[in-house]
């Protein structure tokens, strides 16, 4: 669990002075002892999630292993915004299917919206159109149900992504 929730707060980190304008979604508390990178600027934060791009990969993984779902769901989220910055489209995928699975264990209904708008648009960019469009619908449903006019309004902009996409202008 230390050395899981070292790479998952130091990639919030990371994320946070990558993009700090991006909704905040804080992880738990780290474990004690566990005293994640002091990293200075957006520079040393990319240079940061490079190298570590491969651990922070297995990380999840083993995450997934031991049933910490909160740290499943917290790295597909703070790995996010580095991913798509470097193009790295499958494994936003992988990370974001694996989100999935951890959100049916976590407590926020908003969370399985997130993960299904997320992993939607994901699929949306690899040409995975049947499936965006799946996770999108599924995404829409849950915000409607759980009376979520933000989370309603962010997957109706990526349906019209989707179906532009697909070149349906019509529905877009």
């Amino acid at each position: 669990p230390i050395l899981m929730d070292f790479h998952l707060h130091t990639a919030h980190i990371a994320d946070r002075l990558l993009y700090p304008y991006r909704q905040l979604l804080r992880p738990g508390p780290p474990v004690p002892g566990v005293h994640p990178l002091a990293l200075p600027n957006a520079a040393a934060a990319m240079a940061w999630l490079d190298a570590e791009r491969a651990t922070l990969l297995a990380t999840q993984r083993a995450a997934v292993v031991l049933g910490r779902h909160d740290v499943v769901w917290h790295l597909a989220w703070n790995l996010e915004v580095f991913r798509r910055w470097r193009g790295h489209q499958r494994d936003t995928l992988a990370a974001w299917r694996a989100a999935l699975v951890a959100a049916a264990h976590l407590p926020d209904p908003a969370t399985r919206s997130r993960t299904h708008q997320i992993l939607g648009d994901a699929c949306s960019r690899l040409g995975l159109h049947q499936e965006a469009t799946g996770h999108l619908d599924q995404a829409l449903a849950l915000a409607v149900r759980h009376h979520d006019p933000a989370q309603q309004a962010r997957t109706h902009a990526m349906l019209a992504l989707a179906w532009e996409r697909r070149r349906d202008d019509r529905r877009a």
